[in-house]
């Protein structure tokens, strides 16, 4: 019964294009499965074979739907288990040669393999209108390829004819969650990815990096803008708080399904220096990537790598040093938060770091 669901799934997910997702449905049955010369009867899928001979088609199929998902990272791993099989314990080395060469395909992919980021979507389903399974509750969506908010919002509308979008992010009340009625809110949420101990102190190139930002990931962050105090015109950043809410989902997307719900979330407010030590940061991280993809591939359109990085340099200089120097470096400021005094020093460090990968850059260029 249980392998009869995992196919159901699969079918499901097959002729939508979820082939990622199609892929993690089958490891569930391969799971199942051991490298022995047990025989399995058969069935409506299998003729009667091995559990090795059953494994290995099982894998195949897997490996071949997280190719069309782009999502080789994966099918990697798979690669080696039958790489394994087929020189120590099969000694079939013409399968060998093949899995090796379908190996090393899947990594030139992910150095030259063209792929988008899915964008990741919070919905909350209110209302006691709603089917029981998702009435008032909240799970996380991994959208289809290229798909933005726009498109997806139709797509979870089409879904739910009856329901009325709510407009606002704010937490609905116990009126619209009690009432008899169809309610739907959706928002953008970024994935919060787990520091990898494997790249630590190791300049990895931006293409392989890049995966796992955005996969294997159980928490995503909504920020909402909001200023406290009276308004800057000339500076934003000076009163620009941040509230940040984390959600964090029952299991890493991607995974068998498109969405899972969400089963803790917390909210957190940043102050402005914090806020601004995160985006100085993210702005070094993106400089130092453009270093190490420029001395990995020297041979790029210089032009092209110019312009990404005068993009990059324009956006920090025009739009942050100076107002940050302005809002959270003059004698006063500390004066009156002096509790904000670690996240100032800290911009402080961020800012010099900035300036010494301006230097390497010119250093790089010339």
């Amino acid at each position: 019964m249980y392998i009869r669901y995992i196919y159901k799934l699969h079918d499901l997910h097959v002729p939508a294009g979820n082939f990622t997702e199609a892929a993690f449905t089958l490891q569930l049955h391969a799971n199942q499965l051991s490298w022995t010369q047990r025989m399995l009867h058969a069935d409506h899928l299998y003729q009667a074979q091995t559990e090795t001979q059953r494994k290995e088609l099982i894998y195949m199929k897997i490996i071949n739907y997280f190719d069309k998902g782009k999502c080789w990272e994966q099918g990697i791993p798979l690669l080696e288990e039958l790489a394994n099989q087929y020189r120590t314990c099969l000694f079939d080395y013409q399968k060998l040669s093949e899995v090796l060469r379908r190996q090393a395909s899947f990594y030139e992919k992910i150095l030259s393999g063209k792929r988008y980021d899915h964008e990741y979507f919070r919905v909350g389903f209110y209302g006691l209108g709603l089917p029981l399974f998702v009435r008032n509750k909240v799970f996380i969506y991994r959208g289809l390829e290229y798909e933005q908010i726009g498109t997806f919002t139709q797509r979870i509308q089409t879904e739910f004819p009856q329901a009325k979008m709510l407009s606002h992010n704010t937490p609905p009340d116990d009126t619209i969650r009690s009432s008899d009625g169809q309610y739907i809110q959706i928002c953008a949420v970024k994935a919060l990815p787990e520091i990898n101990p494997l790249f630590d102190g190791v300049e990895v190139d931006e293409r392989i990096l890049k995966y796992y930002s955005n996969n294997h990931v159980r928490q995503f962050v909504y920020d909402r803008p909001t200023h406290r105090g009276p308004a800057d015109k000339e500076n934003e950043f000076k009163n620009l708080w941040i509230e940040r809410t984390t959600y964090t989902t029952e299991f890493e997307l991607p995974g068998i399904l498109k969405w899972f719900e969400v089963v803790d979330q917390r909210m957190e407010q940043l102050c402005p220096p914090q806020y601004a030590c995160e985006t100085v940061d993210r702005h070094n991280k993106q400089l130092k990537q453009i270093i190490i993809h420029y001395r990995a591939n020297p041979q790029d359109n210089i032009q092209l790598f110019t312009m990404r990085l005068q993009g990059t340099i324009d956006a920090a200089v025009n739009g942050g040093i100076a107002k940050y120097q302005d809002a959270f470096f003059g004698p006063d400021y500390l004066v009156v938060y002096p509790e904000n005094a670690d996240h100032v020093n800290r911009l402080k460090v961020l800012l010099s770091d900035q300036e010494c990968k301006h230097n390497r850059i010119a250093h790089v260029l010339l």
